[in-house]
Formats: C-alpha cells, structure tokens, sequence
C-alpha cells in the first residue's frame, strides 16, 4: 500500500483528489491533504509518505520550493505536479529538479489519477501495487526514441539519461523493457497484450512522451513504433531496421511520432528485403515523405545517387519507374482515406494530405490509377458500408 500526500492551496482540489484517489485508485491511501509546501514538508518529516502530488503555486511555501527541500533532505519518494496550461516554464522546472510526472488540473479524473499512480509505483518498487493480468501478453513492439539537445545547446550525453526517466515512467506500467543505445537512443520492447490494441495505446503514450520530452526538457525527441514480434528475440532483431528507418526519417521534416506499422511495412515492393540497400533506402525515402511534394532529386540526394543512376537502379530492381511507385502510393493512400473518413473529407483535403497540391491533378490521376474520380470512388465506398 502506498501513502499518498496532496498539497494544494485549493480546497476543492484537495476534496476532489482525494475522492478520486480512494473511489479510484485501489492500493494508494490518502495520508495527508494540506494546502502548502511548508505543511507538506513537517509532515513528511515525521509521517511515512511514498508519492506526493503537489501544486506547483501555493502560498508559504510553493511547490517547487517543496521538491527542493524533500530533495536535500533525501527523500526517496516520487512527486506528481498539478498544473494549468500556463505553468509551462514551471512545469519544466519541476520536472528537471526531480519531479517525475505532472496532471493537467482541467483533464485529471479518476481513471487518469489511478494510472498515473501506477506508473509512478513501478518506479518506486513493489509495495503490492495494482498490476495488470500480463498473462495475455503475445508479442512484443520495438520502438527507438531518438533524442537530442537543441541547436546551441552543449552535447555531451545528457539527453538520453534525462529522457530515460520520462520514458521509463510513461511506460512503466506496461512493464517495457528499455536500453540506451549510445548518447543519443532509447530502445524500448512494449509488451503487447491479445485482449487490447496494443499498439494505438503505445501511440497516445509516446507522444505525451515525446510532448513531455521536448516541452519540459527542453529537447528535441523523436519515435518510431515498430509492428510486432512475437517474441523478444525477434523484436530485438527489428533494431537494425529501426535504425535505417530513424536515419531516413530523422534527417526530413516530418511527425514526431510515427508508427511504421502503418508507414513502413504496407504496400512495400514484392522481395523488398532483397533489394540492394540504396533501392530500400528509396523506398523508405518514399514512404515517409510520400506526403509531401518530393521530387525524384529529394529521393536521390537522400539516398546520396546521382538521380538518373537511382533511376535506373530502382527500374532494375522492382520492376518499376521510381516515379510510378511513387504515385501508385499515393493513390492506394488517398483511397485508405476515403474510406476511412467516409466522405468527411474534402478532395483538396485528399489531395493535399498524400503531397499532391493541385487537386485537379489528384483527381486526373486518381480516375487514371481507379477508373473512377475521388468522388465517384467515395460513393461507392458510401454504398458498400
């Protein structure tokens, strides 16, 4: 059992995560609600306290004053902020003096409480905390973060260890396995689970990582999510293809969070691991970047060719002018978006979100690739639910 401390200078606060914390959160009990860092200090002195969730704006004594002084005088336990949209800089503050966590006050309910508790448990040790069944678990998906201080910042191996903590709590209650990979690397195997959808979960968590990672840290962090293995050592094996896929992608402009699941290993050329390393390289030039309006020189720079040699190499080797492949993605991508928006976006917004910036082109193209227009495909999709 875990005793939790809340500090909040805001009755309601109190009353309501309190509430939360025992109608919620089964294995933490509530030791203290107070209303300032000064009051949460003498009691902790005196009171055994494992968590403490605490306002960061409080009178006497504010809350970053309070990790202060429970830091100095050794305390072993974890602190959770409360905060508003606007406490960003002192949100990052608390988070770099020791804090591992922080609630939005407008979004904490139960459910949120509850889990957040959790994560911060597994960090802490075992105290019989809540766990959930992993006898379900039957696959594993690898994930790499890369992290890296911004322009102007000194780099010299920091990055990695201050991100370590933000995703080893994000994760934790899945029960991840994580491993730095030199100065700039986090590899991480999210246990998967039969009876959820595992990997839209580890999504949502990685970019309140990567958000948390960049804001409050003041770095730039990215991540790729991986499709599954079915065990650890196949997962592990996927490192190197993570690693091709990160020096592709983190060299363009694209999202911070993206999970190749759904880019990388959909619609690849027959025998792509077959081909030679600069058609591969190309083509997962082009899957990542497919949204945008690249050019056939974009590829080959990125694949570092001269672009009539790549031309003619990746004609060789799939059967099939670069070009083509290109536009054959983006049509197969723009039909997946009909269909799953169901007629809720427009065409420019079709157009516009596969790299095409004029949408009578799209449409020319579209009825070429279908036999149909974008508007005629989406009713027949429309009659077909």
């Amino acid at each position: 059992m875990y005793n939790v401390l809340i500090a909040d200078d805001e009755a309601v606060m109190r009353i309501a995560i309190s509430n939360m914390l025992e109608r919620d959160a089964p294995g933490f009990k509530l030791a203290a609600a107070v209303s300032n860092g000064a009051e949460a200090l003498s009691y902790i002195r005196t009171h055994p306290v494992d968590i403490v969730i605490t306002d960061l704006v409080m009178p006497v004594m504010d809350g970053l004053d309070l990790i202060q002084m429970l830091k100095k005088d050794g305390w072993d336990g974890a602190v959770l902020v409360l905060s508003n949209y606007a406490d960003f800089k002192l949100v990052r503050s608390a988070l770099t003096s020791g804090a591992v966590d922080y609630l939005l006050k407008l979004d904490v309910d139960g459910d949120l409480l509850a889990k957040q508790l959790t994560a911060v448990a597994a960090l802490l040790g075992d105290k019989n905390p809540p766990r959930e069944d992993r006898n379900s678990i039957d696959s594993f998906f690898p994930c790499l973060i890369s992290v890296h201080n911004r322009i102007g910042q000194t780099d010299a191996g920091e990055p990695v260890r201050r991100a370590l903590t933000v995703v080893k709590q994000m994760f934790a209650e899945a029960g991840a396995q994580t491993e730095v990979i030199g100065a700039h690397e986090i590899f991480m195997l999210i246990p998967g689970d039969a009876q959820k959808d595992t990997s839209k979960w580890a999504m949502d968590k990685l970019h309140q990582t990567v958000r948390q990672t960049n804001m409050y840290l003041n770095l730039d962090a990215r991540a790729l999510l991986s499709k599954s293995a079915c065990n650890a050592e196949e997962a592990k094996s996927i490192y190197k293809t993570l690693e091709k896929a990160a020096a592709i992608l983190f060299s363009s402009v694209s999202p911070e969070v993206i999970c190749l699941q759904d880019i990388l290993y959909t619609d690849l050329p027959p025998g792509f691991d077959a081909l030679r390393q600069e058609v591969r390289e190309a083509v997962l030039f082009i899957h990542f970047n497919y949204q945008t309006t690249i050019t056939l020189d974009d590829v080959a720079k990125a694949v570092r060719l001269n672009k009539d040699y790549l031309c003619r190499l990746f004609k060789k080797e799939t059967n099939m002018q670069m070009f083509r492949y290109l536009s054959i993605l983006r049509m197969k991508r723009a039909a997946g978006l009909i269909a799953e928006n169901s007629g809720r976006l427009y065409i420019r917004d079709i157009s516009a979100a596969v790299g095409i910036d004029d949408q009578f082109y799209f449409t020319r193209i579209f009825k070429k690739h279908y036999g149909v227009s974008p508007s005629e495909y989406k009713k027949m999709d429309n009659a077909t639910d």
